[in-house]
């Protein structure tokens, strides 16, 4: 029997998006993403390091500033959809930021 466990103990251990295997009908081979976490701290961190208002992350992200401000005091959790868009900013903006370097 599995224990049911709460949000907030269950996003302390990485989601896998599914993919095929090598072994697919189609031939294609894709890797499973390894989300990243993104918690309050993690978002915080994420905004002070690109200068980031919370509206500003808001509308990078879909959502209002309401919701940023909620994420960030653990009184609304992120969405599945919401982590793999933030991970896919964070990776963009890395690559910005290295360009420039």
């Amino acid at each position: 029997m599995t224990e049911a466990i709460s949000w907030k103990q269950r996003d302390c251990f990485p989601d896998f998006i599914g993919a095929r295997n090598d072994n697919s009908e189609s031939g294609l081979s894709v890797q499973p993403l390894l989300m990243k976490i993104w918690g309050p701290k993690e978002l915080i961190k994420f905004r002070k390091t690109y200068n980031l208002i919370q509206s500003k992350l808001g509308e990078l992200v879909g959502v209002s500033k309401t919701t940023v401000y909620q994420r960030e005091r653990e009184e609304r959790r992120s969405s599945k959809t919401a982590k793999i868009l933030m991970s896919k900013i964070e990776e963009d903006f890395g690559k910005k930021r290295r360009s420039v370097l």
